[in-house]
């Protein structure tokens, strides 16, 4: 309940900051995981021919 009550005392300003900052985060950590899991391809062969 604590939390609902601060919620509710805060500004839109403040809210719309922390629900962005929020976003941003989440976004961030998506980003990190892509760039982290995506696959390094290399060259195996080349000048065969």
């Amino acid at each position: 309940m604590a939390m609902q009550e601060t919620w509710k005392s805060l500004s839109t300003q403040a809210k719309s900051g922390i629900v962005a900052g929020a976003v941003l985060i989440l976004a961030l950590t998506a980003g990190l995981g892509f760039w982290a899991y995506r696959a390094d391809y290399q060259i195996l062969f080349a000048e065969v021919a």
